[in-house]
């Protein structure tokens, strides 16, 4: 019963600290403190129950302090408690990063519609095109210039070895008629 003295301030304290995030965030999220606090007292609750049973057990000669049971309650639910604010923080943080990333596309989105209104930028913007379609009409024009000069040096080439093999067996032909 004394423990549950101490114990009882511990999580008013805590609710009082908690109270206005609460009030500020959603309802689901304080739904989930709650949930979060309430399960913490009532496993502080049992461990307490647990240790008071041992205790009975223990020999008279090897009981500990009265404050050791109470201090170690406080501490389990003060960290049980940092583990649930911990916990929903986090949570909270999370939702409102990913509320943020939806926001910063839409706003982007926004400034992109009244970038494009805007007849300077319009105009800058289709001259880009213009000049990009050029380059790619240029680009093609001089790779079908290059794969035609290559098709006439090829034909030029087997022309000139045609001729060379004609040449060679003119002069063999000489070699043997004058030997």
């Amino acid at each position: 019963m004394k423990t549950m003295r101490h114990i009882f301030p511990a999580v008013l304290a805590a609710i009082l600290l908690l109270l206005p995030p609460l009030v500020l965030a959603d309802s689901e999220t304080g739904k989930n403190l709650l949930r979060g606090l309430l399960q913490v007292g009532i496993e502080a609750v049992g461990q307490q129950d647990n240790e008071s049973v041992s205790e009975q057990q223990v020999a008279p000669a090897q009981k500990k302090t009265a404050s050791a049971p109470i201090n170690n309650a406080v501490t389990s639910l003060s960290q049980s408690l940092k583990k649930a604010v911990e916990q929903t923080l986090d949570s909270v943080k999370e939702r409102y990063m990913e509320e943020g990333r939806v926001y910063a596309r839409e706003l982007s989105d926004v400034i992109v519609e009244r970038l494009m209104q805007n007849p300077r930028i319009r105009s800058v913007t289709s001259t880009i095109q213009l000049v990009c379609i050029a380059l790619v009409a240029y680009l093609v024009l001089i790779t079908i210039v290059l794969l035609m000069c290559i098709s006439r040096v090829q034909k030029s080439n087997r022309e000139i070895l045609r001729l060379l093999k004609k040449r060679g067996k003119d002069i063999s032909s000489i070699n043997s008629s004058e030997k």
